[in-house]
């Protein structure tokens, strides 16, 4: 932290400290939305998603005020088909756009996703018949999550660092917080926390490349309609989570 500047140091500082009052405010509301009649899933993620999107908006609120220009920069869309920038252990070319790595990544990490819970809970009974019924509730509350936390772990953190470190180093912090809040999220577990932190890694640089929140909020959703739609079927599944947050 010696190359940063008597201005952006105390900036780090609460925003590294303040990522992780979040988290504890994330898992603060699961609490009390269990605990304030959230016993099933449609009651519990009303009430979730209700405290949780408010939190957000604190947040983004305080990022704003602290770096308008950050805010200016990753608060919208972004460029969908930006330049990605190369990543030769994952196949990424120089020469790809984020147009093809977005498609191609949410393709295999959401068929990942799908395939680690089916393992899971392969001998779980299934309430099924309920889907159709709760689909349209398990997509508002997908998307909510995924905004939530793309708000909290991925634009936050750039819009306030940015210009104080650099992309990579933001992306590994958004990163290893994401995934250590999921270590009691669906999937959990150490695995479910590397999981978590590779899936926050590649969505922190979505953000960094194309300046905008399209790719993380697209890829991010599309895991949590995944995992909504296993929460809302698989009751076992819920209370061995307890009905805890979705990455």
């Amino acid at each position: 932290m010696s190359g940063l500047d008597a201005t952006a140091t105390p900036l780090l500082l609460a925003a590294l400290t303040g990522l992780a009052a979040v988290s504890a405010g994330l898992f603060g509301a699961a609490h009390l939305a269990r605990n304030t009649g959230g016993k099933d899933f449609e009651s519990f993620q009303l009430r979730y998603q209700a405290i949780s999107l408010t939190l957000a908006c604190a947040v983004l609120a305080a990022a704003g005020a602290l770096a308008p220009s950050g805010w200016s920069r990753f608060a919208r869309m972004g460029e969908i088909g930006a330049p990605a920038g190369p990543v030769s252990w994952l196949g990424i070319a120089p020469s790809e756009s984020w147009l093809e790595v977005g498609l191609s990544l949410g393709f295999i990490i959401t068929v990942a996703t799908c395939g680690f819970l089916v393992v899971q809970t392969r001998r779980n009974p299934l309430r099924s018949s309920s889907l159709g019924r709760l689909a349209p509730f398990i997509l508002a509350a997908a998307l909510a999550n995924a905004f939530t936390e793309e708000a909290i772990y991925r634009l936050a953190p750039a819009v306030v660092l940015h210009g104080l470190l650099p992309p990579s180093v933001i992306a590994i912090l958004s990163a290893t917080g994401f995934g250590v809040a999921h270590y009691g999220g669906t999937p959990g577990g150490p695995v479910g926390v590397l999981m978590a932190g590779f899936l926050g890694w590649i969505l922190a640089r979505s953000l960094l490349e194309t300046g905008g929140m399209f790719w993380p909020v697209a890829i991010h959703g599309l895991q949590d309609l995944v995992i909504m739609t296993f929460l809302a079927v698989d009751p076992a599944l819920q209370r061995s989570r307890r009905m805890s947050r979705a990455p």
